[in-house]
């Protein structure tokens, strides 16, 4: 974690596992292509669950308190569908079915974070894996084979502006 200056960018999210990962990878190449945008580096690759943004330092521990807190049972979901935010030039995977269990994870975290007014996007929660960004055209929202997924872990991330692109560090993480 780049600690140099007073704030970080952090976000909740579930991280996509290695093996999965690899394959949502290539996934991410053959988007970006059709879309004409940049794939996502494999590492970074996960599902946002709440978005804080920059935060001061400081609240870092009472947001590894509020992850930790967060209630959390196993899921799966299907990734099978792919599709665009043209708005904002990116292209996902995402699940036709989301599973009540993620939907309930969302709930807590952003009923918690929102009880200790931290302030979180007001668009209805969609689930997602992020392929590409930067698509100069939409990529038409279509199925694609499903590939299960069950993530292990609910992780607190910070974003690191590189000249290479966002890096993304886990500061703490507890498992589903």
């Amino acid at each position: 974690m780049a600690a140099a200056t007073p704030r970080a960018r952090v976000f909740y999210a579930l991280p996509v596992e290695e093996g999965l990962r690899d394959e949502l990878a290539a996934l991410a190449r053959d988007v970006a292509q059709t879309c004409r945008g940049r794939a996502m580096p494999a590492a970074n690759l996960h599902a946002t669950l709440a978005f804080l943004g920059d935060v001061h330092r400081e609240v870092l521990p009472r947001l590894e308190v509020l992850g930790a807190a967060t209630a959390r049972s196993p899921l799966e979901l299907s990734l099978d569908r792919v599709g665009s935010f043209p708005r904002a030039g990116v292209a996902y995977v995402a699940a036709s079915h989301v599973p009540a269990a993620l939907l309930d994870l969302h709930a807590q975290l952003a009923q918690a974070l929102t009880a200790e007014r931290f302030r979180l996007d007001a668009r209805p929660y969609r689930p997602h894996v992020t392929l590409a960004r930067h698509c100069g055209q939409p990529l038409r929202d279509q199925a694609v084979p499903g590939r299960a997924w069950r993530p292990r872990c609910l992780a607190l991330y910070e974003s690191v502006t590189a000249p290479e692109g966002a890096q993304y560090h886990v500061i703490a993480s507890w498992p589903l």
